[in-house]
């Protein structure tokens, strides 16, 4: 038996949800990307969206939100998918209310209007998907073109069409066109971001090598040993001895100077006294000890 959209979304996410702290997220991810991001498109391709949002089936969408929450999904493919099919047919629809001869009144829009915009931004702002789509200048805009589509409708003539420029806005989009431009401009802004930072400060360098190379957020510790290990500099946590640490600090040795870290900044003994000091700093006292 073939199981409907929701069944079978619902009935795939309680299987891989208890994955989760056996797998890497990269491998939940391509789980998800493989063989469910595929349905979740094809369910929000044939959602059927209704001016009486009363009568609006809900559960696809909730669905999406909660598996994206319960980071099962990846951002990028979560926020190409509200794009490039629920949001592309959304506003479409609220063009065509627009323009019928259906109830326009302030009302009715304002109800429409809300409804879709507390739905995916929820009121609840500590959700992850929330926190993406607040900073996601396209989603954001699609949302601010159809209040002024609104707005236009509401200050015309009665029985006035909506503008050509509204017409406009209403582009026509699809999942992967999305995808494959948010990945572009993913990478653009990786490699604009690495450009600044290799220009600008070995650390920040470093960090953004490690974020490329392993994803996530490395801590400072793992910035710094990977930049030994890349430079051939030995690093290791200093043993015996009452001088293990200080201040409640651990006392680690870059090459045979002492430091220790402090949140992003490095301390290091020269002279029997502690100061903060830069990464290139740091290497050449230990370059030019040699």
């Amino acid at each position: 038996e073939i199981l409907n959209h929701d069944e079978f979304l619902r009935t795939s996410m309680a299987i891989i949800k208890p994955w989760k702290t056996l797998l890497r997220q990269e491998v939940i991810y391509d789980l998800t990307s493989k063989y469910i991001t595929p349905r979740f498109i094809k369910a929000l391709s044939g959602l059927n969206i209704v001016h009486d949002v009363g009568k609006q089936n809900w559960l696809i969408i909730d669905t999406i939100l909660s598996t994206y929450n319960a980071s099962l999904i990846e951002d990028i493919e979560f926020s190409s998918a509200l794009e490039g099919v629920l949001l592309s047919a959304w506003i479409h629809k609220l063009h065509e209310l627009l323009n019928s001869n259906e109830d326009k009144s302030i009302e009715t829009l304002a109800t429409f209007y809300q409804a879709w915009k507390l739905r995916l931004f929820t009121t609840d702002r500590s959700t992850p998907s929330y926190q993406l789509l607040q900073v996601d200048n396209v989603i954001c805009r699609i949302f601010f073109t159809g209040l002024k589509m609104i707005e236009m409708t509401l200050k015309g003539k009665p029985g006035d069409k909506t503008s050509e420029v509204q017409a406009s806005s209403c582009k026509k989009y699809n999942y992967h066109n999305v995808l494959n431009r948010r990945r572009h401009e993913k990478w653009s802004k990786n490699e604009d971001d690495l450009d600044r930072a290799l220009n600008k400060d070995t650390m920040e360098f470093q960090k953004q090598v490690m974020t490329r190379r392993y994803g996530g957020t490395a801590t400072f510790r793992e910035v710094v040993e990977d930049f030994c290990l890349n430079e051939a500099i030995s690093f290791r946590p200093k043993t015996g001895g009452k001088d293990r640490t200080d201040d409640g600090n651990p006392i680690f040795l870059f090459e045979n100077v002492p430091i220790y870290l402090d949140a992003n900044v490095i301390f290091a003994k020269d002279s029997g006294k502690w100061a903060p000091i830069s990464l290139e700093q740091l290497t050449s006292m230990v370059k030019n000890k040699h």
